[in-house]
């Protein structure tokens, strides 16, 4: 069975995401248990706790920040000094590529996925009304 999670991603890469110019989500750790498939709710940061989008993990890639930046630049919507400011000192980076994008209209609020605060990380969630199952 795919899990459910819920992160929290900023603007503008919510956007770009949405747009489908951001074909990869960049995390310098993923839990050990997030697999192809799971669906991950996305709050966006200043939104007032607002879940305004959802993903499903398609891939997910780990690699030398450089072998990324050289490969998937284009599918980031990152600028290279941002993207090695991120991965400054860093050894390895995880993608993970964003497939089956929705926006959530009317957003949810927090507490529609058991959240009483924004995820600073991956939080495992469940939305009984979402597929996959929980």
């Amino acid at each position: 069975m795919n899990r459910q999670w819920a992160i929290s991603i900023r603007q503008p890469y919510v956007e770009c995401i949405v747009a489908r110019r951001k074909a990869f989500e960049i995390r310098t750790r993923i839990p050990s248990d997030l697999s192809i498939g799971d669906e991950v709710y996305v709050v966006q940061v200043g939104s007032g706790g607002k879940v305004v989008m959802s993903f499903v993990v398609g891939d997910i890639l780990l690699d030398t920040p450089r072998s990324l930046w050289e490969n998937f630049r284009n599918s980031l919507c990152v600028t290279e000094k941002d993207f090695c400011l991120y991965a400054a000192g860093r050894q390895s980076l995880y993608l993970l590529r964003t497939i089956f994008v929705k926006s959530v209209v009317p957003p949810l609020l927090l507490e529609n996925l058991g959240l009483s605060r924004v995820p600073q990380w991956f939080v495992r969630v469940c939305v009984p009304h979402s597929a996959p199952p929980c």
